[in-house]
């Protein structure tokens, strides 16, 4: 059974759904047991047996051989994982040209309101999180990976003004050509 989401969490998906568009082709849902996104041709992946994936394995070994996937949508898992093996992994399955579409919890966040205006050093992760990033990491992973940044987006966590940052980094980049 589903556990119920939150406001915050529903606008999210909503949001990052709307960023993700509609695709074409043959596409893979990496970590897809807890965000599925409804598109025809999808497989979808997860290492959680329970969440009932298609298929059962780990974002830095895919099963796959290379080039196969027009399309791959991994939102809310590299910060979880070694996100570089994954996004490796990501653009060999990639076909050239492919599109890659996820998201990335922005560090700076929590950097919000009197913390961040006294200019006070703080930091604070996520415990789930093995790491959150800055925009310049983006960019610099997703290079690294082989995949060239098309459009940016982003979450904010809140319509208020204290609030203001995004709370997650919504990137869609193609593969290049090996």
């Amino acid at each position: 059974m589903a556990s119920r989401l939150t406001r915050s969490e529903r606008r999210r998906r909503s949001e990052t759904a709307r960023f993700a568009g509609h695709q074409d082709g043959l596409g893979l849902n990496v970590g897809s047991g807890s965000f599925v996104l409804h598109q025809q041709r999808l497989v979808c992946l997860d290492i959680n047996r329970a969440l009932r994936p298609t298929v059962v394995a780990s974002a830095i070994h895919l099963p796959f051989r290379s080039s196969i996937f027009d399309y791959v949508l991994c939102f809310e898992v590299l910060e979880h994982i070694d996100d570089r093996q994954a996004l490796r992994e990501i653009g060999r399955v990639l076909k050239p040209g492919g599109r890659f579409v996820g998201s990335f919890p922005n560090l700076l966040r929590h950097l919000v309101g009197v913390r961040y205006l006294l200019r006070t050093r703080w930091s604070y992760m996520d415990p789930g999180h093995k790491r959150e990033y800055v925009l310049e990491q983006v960019v610099r992973c997703m290079a690294e990976a082989g995949l060239e940044i098309r459009r940016l987006g982003w979450i904010k966590s809140s319509r208020l003004l204290l609030n203001s940052l995004a709370e997650y980094f919504l990137v869609e980049a193609t593969s290049r050509a090996p």
